[in-house]
């Protein structure tokens, strides 16, 4: 729009502290762009703002005059330029048409509006409906990028079903062999791991559990020695799961404090 690199808007009569600010109110306010042009401030010169201050009333007139199409949603140097071609044939117009770079729902509004304008010559309804036709990527695109599908939910880790179940061949007497598995740097994520994280706490994570799952294997192979226990919180044996289900199948017990063979 013709002024919007200035701070105040003329559809409202706010002045804004940057042009940024006006053109990003003017993105979500359709009424001040039917309106723009209708507000006269009083005074040429814009109030000094803070660059982080709210916008300001300025004192002026409202004329009242309100556009009745949203100019967003058209293109106005487009339309005047079908509208003063002496010749309404197609290939005139799409010669117009394919020089202005404009979404094409912006296009074909405006394809739209040159076809319903009052006094239009005879046949320019008939090319509109042509030209429209030809608006299609398919046809007037060399390339054109096909619209993201929106994707579905992807099992990226096949499901760890448990193995016909067997007890370990426990050895319940002698020293107690102690092992302890700190907890996680993040709560929530485990197996499948089906959200998403930044890498280096990915990275984190991940190293978190190779060495959890070193021990876990450790202690379920010292097990067949000796007695065992294995200090660690519901946070970790969660984010271990399901290796946590398996060593209770396999005989392992649950205390308060983590794990440990049965008798022991």
């Amino acid at each position: 729009m013709a002024g919007t690199h200035d701070r105040l808007c003329l559809g409202c009569g706010k002045c804004f502290a940057k042009p940024a600010r006006l053109r990003r109110h003017l993105l979500s306010s359709a009424p001040c762009r039917k309106a723009w042009g209708s507000f006269r401030p009083d005074s040429a010169s814009l109030p000094a703002m803070h660059a982080l201050a709210l916008p300001l009333r300025v004192p002026g007139v409202m004329s009242g005059g309100h556009a009745v199409i949203d100019p967003a949603t058209y293109h106005k140097g487009l339309l005047e330029t079908l509208q003063a071609l002496d010749c309404a044939d197609c290939d005139t117009a799409w010669g117009v048409i394919k020089d202005f770079i404009e979404p094409l729902s912006v296009l074909r509004a405006t394809v739209d509006l040159w076809a319903s304008t009052p006094g239009a010559a005879p046949g320019v309804a008939e090319v509109a409906e042509d030209v429209k036709l030809m608006l299609d990527p398919q046809l007037c695109c060399d390339d054109f990028r096909v619209s993201r599908a929106n994707g579905g939910s992807v099992d990226v880790f096949e499901a760890l079903d448990w193995r016909p179940a067997c007890q370990l061949p426990f050895v319940l007497t002698g020293e107690v062999a102690a092992f302890s598995i700190d907890d996680p740097p993040l709560q929530g994520y485990a197996y499948p791991f089906t959200c998403s994280l930044p890498l280096a706490a990915a990275s984190e994570f991940m190293r978190w559990l190779e060495t959890s799952c070193d021990i876990l294997g450790t202690f379920a192979q010292t097990s067949a020695a000796h007695p065992v226990r294995l200090r660690a919180s519901a946070v970790a044996l969660a984010a271990l799961e399901p290796a946590g289900a398996w060593l209770l199948r396999a005989g392992f017990v649950q205390t308060a404090s983590g794990l440990r063979s049965p008798g022991s």
